[in-house]
């Protein structure tokens, strides 16, 4: 295992917009090998200390500057509140494996590997976790016909969820097909990704009763910043 990793919020995002700036990547260069460039929110950084939702921040945006597939479960441990001074990291100009030991390096609660083309950062002890929900086993996963929308409704139902409200991206959604003969709910988002061919996901639970208004919640992005999520309380 490679050891590795939204404050912008996602509605800063949606208001400036998608795309890439800088120099183009090149699509036979391993995605690993890509380098971080600025985009329309500037250079890919963060600030240290860092705040609870800063890792997945750096993920997503990760993702956007180098156009590379990446999956992310937040963690449960909650790390406090930052306090002044703050110091500003930036990573453009890194290539996106050199970033991803940055951000495990600020944020040890996680890792990173790479499978078939999704780089996947988890909380450390979720990768041999049994009872973590995205390790439970799946079979016969077999989905056509796909939006972003119904694909995260559907992954619910693998982990038993009712099916969602949920936010859809702007029209037209580009439709995909899911196939896992056997894996896990893991396995199915990764393959979720790999075939639209420019999203990545986000997970998060919540079991605190003093938490948020959800348990589960499932966010899928593309690299120009559209977002379709579903939320279960």
């Amino acid at each position: 295992m490679r050891s590795a990793f939204w404050p912008f919020t996602v509605a800063c995002i949606l208001a400036l917009g998608g795309g890439t700036g800088g120099r183009a990547q090149e699509p036979d260069v391993s995605p690993l090998d890509r380098y971080l460039v600025q985009d329309r929110l500037g250079d890919v950084a963060t600030r240290m200390p860092l705040s609870n939702s800063a890792a997945e921040v750096l993920a997503w945006r990760i993702a956007m500057s180098a156009r590379v597939l990446v999956g992310f479960e937040a963690s449960a441990t909650e790390i406090p509140s930052p306090v002044e001074p703050f110091t500003r990291v930036v990573l453009t100009g890194q290539t996106v494996h050199s970033a991803l030991d940055t951000l495990v390096k600020l944020d040890s609660r996680y890792s990173w590997v790479e499978r078939n083309g999704v780089v996947v950062i988890r909380p450390v002890a979720a990768w041999n976790d049994p009872n973590d929900p995205l390790n439970q086993p799946v079979e016969t996963v077999s989905w056509d016909n796909m939006s972003p929308a119904s694909a995260s409704r559907s992954v619910g139902t693998l982990m038993h969820k009712p099916a969602p409200a949920s936010v859809p991206f702007p029209p037209p959604e580009r439709t995909f097909s899911v196939h896992v003969a056997s894996g896990t709910v893991l396995d199915v988002l990764n393959q979720i990704v790999r075939s639209h061919g420019e999203l990545s996901w986000a997970v998060s639970f919540k079991s605190d009763s003093n938490a948020p208004r959800y348990s589960l919640a499932i966010s899928l992005k593309d690299f120009d910043a559209h977002m379709s999520s579903a939320r279960w309380p």
